[in-house]
């Protein structure tokens, strides 16, 4: 006769394999499963098409590439398009400490084959380089500044 101890411990093994099997994984026994599997490879037409763009996060540097004596706030929204050749171009507005401006851009990207890219935007002023990744098979990204001149969080969403 089984006792009360027992019962509850073979109920939650049951417990667990029903809700491993109704998801398809079969992780309890050292198999993967048809239903998970990792993202392919990216490349640079991963990242290609329109993307819907916020930004936000801080200026370190002026305009003119001087040090700022304090952090100014920056807002921008952006339609980001790239041309899955390693192209890309921005159109947008930013608001910068009060002071709201266009926000136009162009330049290069290179995306590795583990999803991670890098842009960079060419201006006679300054030269702006980006780190992101790309999520859900290239139709989303999360990226951040990655020069010393400001720090900004960025999703893009393509549309």
């Amino acid at each position: 006769m089984m006792g009360r101890r027992s019962r509850l411990v073979l109920t939650g093994a049951c417990l667990v394999g029903a809700v491993f099997g109704s998801l398809g994984l079969t992780a309890l026994h050292g198999r993967s499963s048809d239903h998970v599997r990792a993202q392919s490879a990216c490349s640079n037409a991963t990242l290609s098409g329109t993307y819907g763009a916020l930004v936000s996060g801080y200026l370190l540097v002026g305009s003119d590439g001087t040090p700022l004596a304090a952090p100014v706030p920056r807002f921008a929204i952006n339609l980001i398009t790239a041309d899955g050749e390693g192209n890309i171009t921005r159109a947008g507005t930013q608001n910068a400490g009060g002071t709201v401006s266009p926000n136009p851009g162009a330049g290069t990207y290179t995306v590795n084959a583990d999803c991670t890219f890098t842009v960079t935007y060419a201006s006679t002023v300054l030269t702006a380089h980006l780190a992101g990744v790309l999520v859900a098979g290239g139709s989303k990204a999360f990226v951040i500044s990655a020069d010393a001149n400001a720090v900004n969080g960025v999703t893009w969403e393509r549309q």
